[in-house]
C-alpha cells in the first residue's frame, strides 16, 4: 500500500481491534513517512474509544453518526499535506 504513496489512509476498526498487530504496523509505518494523514472510522463507544485511537497514532477518529463528515475531512488533511510538500 505504501508503495502506491497515498495521500491519506482511512482505516475501519471494529470493537476489539484496537490491539490487532496489523493496525499497530500501519499506523507507526505511517508515522515514520512525511505526513501521511490516517483516519480510523468505526462504531461510537465514546470519548474512550476515540482517545484509543489517538493514541495508537491516528490523526481523525470518526464514528458512524459522524461518517458523512468523512469526505470534508479527508479533503483537509490532503490540503493540509500538500501545503507541506
Amino acid at each position: 500500500m505504501f508503495r502506491l504513496s497515498p495521500d491519506c489512509i482511512i482505516v475501519s476498526v471494529k470493537e476489539g481491534e484496537w490491539e490487532n498487530p496489523d493496525l499497530t504496523v500501519l499506523l507507526e509505518r505511517a508515522g515514520q513517512r512525511p505526513y501521511l494523514p490516517v483516519v480510523i472510522v468505526r462504531r461510537d463507544e465514546g470519548k474512550e474509544g476515540r482517545l484509543k485511537g489517538y493514541e495508537l497514532g491516528a490523526d481523525d477518529v470518526i464514528t458512524t453518526p459522524a461518517a458523512d463528515e468523512l469526505f470534508v475531512r479527508v479533503r483537509r488533511l490532503i490540503e493540509k499535506k500538500t501545503k507541506n510538500r
